[in-house]
């Protein structure tokens, strides 16, 4: 007789391994004697196809990625009359994939830094923030850096953040996530050049100049009227106090956009120059032989003096404030005469007085 001797089944489910998430292929299982080969899952909503082959495809659900990893178990059936399975398992690890979240968008002030404090990374090997702008990082590997903007991108008034992350291997998708970070400029006045009006005049402040502000307002540091101070180009009307005092002090005052919240000023010094004031001195009376010395005339706030006569006599020192003045023959024949004495003012006064 023939005894034929049959081998009970071997499986080998193959080497325990780590995978991205993902579908994949069994392919290092081996088995031998076996009738017929059955593979299932420990997972028990993923997918399985081919399961009758020693290459079968996982679908991974949901669930087994959120768990992390699956145990496949293969099992071959014998050959009659051998009765015992053939069991063996492998361990598919399941990388879950980097999800990065760069933050929501961000509005900082000129001069500022900002740091992202709303920044997400999970599963990832590392990080990194990059910039479309030309600023720079301080702990540019961390959720929480601290940018600071360079001039060029506080010009431009807005710059991309972006979040960076590789994936932990064997997953290889390198994934990034962007935010934007607008940058408010502070406000830039010029309340002017420091100028110089006459007594009597109003000073227009057409040389102030404003940019990025949400409103202007100007103060004195004197008791004079702006006709609108909130305006950038309005008019200053000098009081008396401060035509007395000489000069006065104009400050602009901006508030920034927001959030910019220092208020700007800058300031200017007008200065008042007052009209010029003369007096000829009281009348008098002189022989008809003699000459006449001036005295008593005063004079403020002038930059050249004049006599003049009513007749046809003549002035010794007709610019100084003590002119010798020679009465001329028509002064002596109608018995009197008028001096006038003027005075041209200093700029930008223009009105001489007499």
């Amino acid at each position: 007789m023939v005894l034929t001797i049959i081998k009970s089944p071997i499986a080998d489910a193959g080497i325990d391994q780590t995978i991205c998430v993902g579908s994949f292929t069994i392919t290092t299982a081996s088995a031998t004697f076996y009738r017929t080969l059955q593979w299932v899952s420990s997972g028990s909503s993923g997918t399985l196809l081919n399961a009758n082959t020693l290459t079968p495809t996982y679908q991974p659900s949901a669930a087994d990625i959120a768990a992390g990893s699956v145990v496949l178990t293969l099992t071959a059936t014998p050959n009659t009359p051998c009765a015992g399975n053939a069991v063996d398992q492998v361990t598919i690890t399941i990388r879950p994939l980097t999800i990065v979240s760069a933050g929501a968008d961000a509005t900082i002030c000129q001069g500022s830094t900002f740091t992202p404090n709303t920044a997400t990374a999970v599963n990832y090997a590392s990080i990194i923030w990059t910039t479309s702008g030309s600023g720079s990082f301080i702990n540019a590997n961390s959720l929480t850096p601290t940018y600071t903007p360079s001039p060029a991108d506080i010009a431009l008034g807005w710059i991309t953040l972006s979040l960076n992350a590789t994936s932990i291997a064997p997953c290889t998708q390198n994934v990034s996530d962007n935010m934007i970070l607008t940058i408010t400029q502070q406000a830039v006045i010029e309340a002017g050049l420091n100028a110089t009006i006459c007594e009597g005049s109003i000073y227009s402040t057409s040389g102030a100049s404003a940019t990025h502000q949400t409103s202007l307002l100007w103060t004195s540091n004197g008791s004079g009227t702006f006709a609108n101070a909130s305006l950038l180009v309005t008019t200053y009307s000098p009081s008396a106090a401060d035509i007395a005092n000489g000069s006065v002090m104009l400050t602009l005052t901006a508030t920034s956009q927001a959030p910019c919240v220092a208020p700007i000023s800058d300031f200017m010094v007008l200065t008042i120059q007052p009209a010029a004031l003369v007096n000829a001195g009281p009348d008098a009376s002189i022989c008809e032989s003699g000459s006449y010395l001036v005295s008593g005339a005063t004079a403020n706030n002038y930059n050249t003096l004049s006599w003049t006569t009513s007749g046809n006599g003549t002035f010794v020192d007709g610019t100084t404030l003590s002119p010798t003045y020679i009465p001329g023959s028509a002064d002596i024949a109608f018995g009197s005469v008028t001096l006038t004495l003027t005075a041209q003012p200093k700029a930008p006064c223009t009105a001489p007085h007499s």
